[in-house]
């Protein structure tokens, strides 16, 4: 996540950094010092519950467990109304098809009814940055920038 912070500030992006005072002791994690907001929180429940509030999109880039944790957390979230389907779009980056093990899941969990059709629409595999931003403008109706 450096990276991309790095390069959201490069670009003049708002960065905002939610962490729990957990992590910072255990890991020895910084804060990044050119953050705009950074939030220290005392859960990752309390981390999730921000992240849904503040954010305007969500994308899965490569990771793990936690990844795939905080995916699951919001299509739940927007399956319930927590998050509207259309503020902040579900985006799954599938650079080298590293998550297509993820979509076929996905695909066979609708196909065996354990996950409703319609919610298809919750989320959207991309493979390419520019694929992500233009799915990102149609979703939310802003163009891109």
């Amino acid at each position: 996540m450096t990276t991309v912070t790095q390069e959201a500030l490069d670009c003049n992006g708002k960065t905002i950094q939610v962490i729990p005072d957990f992590l910072l002791k255990r890991e020895g994690l910084l804060v990044h010092s050119k953050l705009n907001t950074s939030i220290v929180v005392d859960s990752m429940e309390e981390r999730k519950h921000v992240m849904l509030s503040k954010s305007n999109a969500f994308i899965l880039l490569y990771g793990g467990i936690g990844s795939l944790d905080e995916f699951f957390e919001v299509i739940t979230a927007m399956q319930l109304g927590v998050v509207p389907k259309n503020k902040a779009p579900l985006i799954v980056f599938n650079q080298d098809n590293y998550w297509t093990p993820l979509q076929n899941m996905l695909s066979q969990m609708i196909k065996k009814g354990f996950l409703p059709e319609k919610d298809q629409q919750l989320f959207s595999f991309c493979q390419s940055i520019d694929e992500c931003v233009d799915t990102i403008a149609h979703i939310t109706d802003k163009p891109p920038s």
